[in-house]
């Protein structure tokens, strides 16, 4: 996912001729922002959630339980679901894994990641195939722009911010006049001490894109992926 917040397209490496029957075959398609649904335009009007539904409306987000605790039981969401679809709605479905405010570790915990990417293939095994003709798509993420808030951070998180600077800025001295600082040495880096500089966002951003990035690598490319922004 090169950006969390656009819809992620991947190139198809078959042949022409297998594009074209792919293309035939799909009902729900995007081509950059646009979202075709048998062929033709269809422009959705997402409701955040069925309480929130208004006759505008002709999309709307089930939230399904993803998070590292989670039995991964979503039948009653999938009921819900099925009721709207019966009445014409498209579903945007929303795994709730718990990025990243509510990860119960660090970013750089590989159990963690392992633990979130098995409800991204529970969805794609026992959900996408029932529902995919009134899909228009996935979303992993919900929450701020601001991802230096939603880290949870640790030693080893805070010691990986210091070994990026010192990537990006070469000298602590660069870091020091960019970010009004007086440290003597990139160890001395922690969250604290880089609290609302653009260093530390663009840190974060780094980190989040590239979790989000790795978990949506999963994802077929005919399911567009999404993140949806506070």
């Amino acid at each position: 996912m090169n950006n969390p917040l656009n819809i992620v397209k991947t190139e198809n490496c078959g042949t022409s001729s297998e594009q074209d029957e792919t293309e035939r075959q799909l009902k729900v398609q995007w081509e950059g922002p646009q979202c075709f649904i048998d062929g033709l335009p269809f422009h959705p009007k997402i409701a955040p959630s069925d309480a929130e539904l208004e006759e505008k409306h002709n999309t709307v987000v089930i939230s399904l339980d993803g998070q590292t605790k989670s039995e991964l039981k979503w039948d009653g969401q999938l009921e819900v679901a099925n009721r709207f679809i019966e009445k014409g709605y498209k579903i945007l479905w929303s795994i709730d894994l718990g990025l990243f405010d509510r990860l119960p570790f660090s970013l750089l915990n590989k159990s963690q990641l392992m633990t979130l990417s098995i409800a991204i293939e529970h969805f794609l095994d026992n959900v996408w195939p029932k529902y995919e003709d009134a899909t228009i798509g996935l979303s992993l993420y919900k929450g701020s722009l601001d991802f230096s808030r939603t880290i949870t951070w640790n030693d080893d998180v805070s010691k990986n911010l210091g070994e990026w600077l010192e990537e990006s800025y070469e000298t602590i001295e660069s870091l020091n006049l960019e970010a009004n600082l007086s440290l003597s040495s990139f160890k001395e880096v922690n969250e604290i001490v880089m609290a609302e500089t653009e260093a530390l966002h663009l840190y974060a951003a780094a980190v989040c894109v590239n979790y989000l990035d790795i978990l949506a690598g999963r994802i077929p490319e005919e399911l567009a992926c999404f993140a949806l922004i506070d």
